[in-house]
């Protein structure tokens, strides 16, 4: 019967309510671990259905809600991933109020659905949102402050506005440094930084903010290298444009191979493989994936 659950991603009814915040997490890293987003959906959503109703644990649904937004936007779903925050959202004003962390953590995740939706001026308006809330909490060393630094820089990135980009990405980076067990957030903010600096036509910087990041990244478990693809594109561009054609095809190549292990083939997937082929033009070959 577990593994027929476990096959499914079902789970029994009389589970969840008696679960705790580290048991969810435990299941949904389970879950996520199979590297099935059709079980890990399934999962979120049955859960979600479970704890509707007045007697339900309303910080349980709080989780899950935010939990399937972040696995709405992996997967390029946006327009279900802001329902499932604006959701969220709603459980958190009615359990505290709007000037709380949890709030503002809330929103910066809308945020970032916002961004990746192309929507960059209310993703703006959001971040800044969330900065403030942190502020006049007086949270100003956080991994949520800064990680509301580090998408505000990627929002004025898009919107062409580097200057800002620069200064938020540059504020976030020793905040997360200076956090024990935060390899991961810093490998990110450094993929970041390299390619606000190769907008910004540093290619020296972007280099060596890439190499430390893939550095960091390839010192943690697989499991958490989710936006490990990220870093090895931004390295197939760096390689790409310096002629390094054969580099980058292998870059382009890991990049598409790493998004589709842990997204399946979305928006990021599309991309990588776009680059590739642009790659393999310039080297009179076919794609190999």
């Amino acid at each position: 019967m577990e593994e027929e659950r476990m096959k499914t991603g079902r789970l029994p009814a009389e589970q969840v309510a008696d679960w705790d915040a580290g048991e969810f997490y435990h299941q949904l890293g389970i879950r996520y671990r199979t590297h099935d987003g059709n079980q890990v959906e399934k999962f979120l959503t049955d859960c979600a259905r479970q704890l509707e109703g007045d007697g339900a644990d309303r910080t349980m649904r709080c989780m899950v809600y935010n939990e399937l937004g972040s696995f709405y936007r992996g997967t390029s779903r946006y327009q279900e991933s802001m329902e499932a925050f604006r959701k969220s959202q709603e459980i958190i004003l009615e359990l505290k109020d709007r000037d709380t962390v949890e709030y503002a953590t809330s929103i910066n995740n809308m945020a970032g659905t916002c961004r990746l939706a192309g929507a960059h001026e209310q993703a703006v308006a959001l971040f800044q949102e969330a900065l403030e809330i942190h502020e006049k909490l007086g949270d100003r060393q956080s991994y949520a402050y800064a990680s509301a630094h580090n998408n505000l820089s990627l929002a004025y990135q898009e919107l062409g506005q580097l200057s800002l980009a620069a200064a938020h990405l540059e504020r976030a980076l020793p905040l997360i440094g200076n956090m024990p067990g935060r390899g991961h957030e810093v490998a990110v903010t450094y993929t970041n930084l390299s390619t606000l600096y190769h907008r910004m036509k540093e290619k020296d910087k972007a280099y060596q903010c890439i190499q430390k990041a893939l550095g960091i990244f390839e010192g943690l478990d697989d499991a958490k290298n989710v936006h490990y693809a990220a870093a090895v594109n931004m390295l197939g561009e760096l390689e790409y444009e310096s002629g390094q054609y054969e580099k980058a095809a292998v870059s382009f190549k890991k990049a598409a191979e790493y998004t589709e292990r842990f997204f399946g083939r979305n928006a990021e997937y599309e991309t990588a493989c776009q680059n590739l082929s642009r790659v393999c033009g310039k080297l009179g070959k076919e794609p190999a994936i």
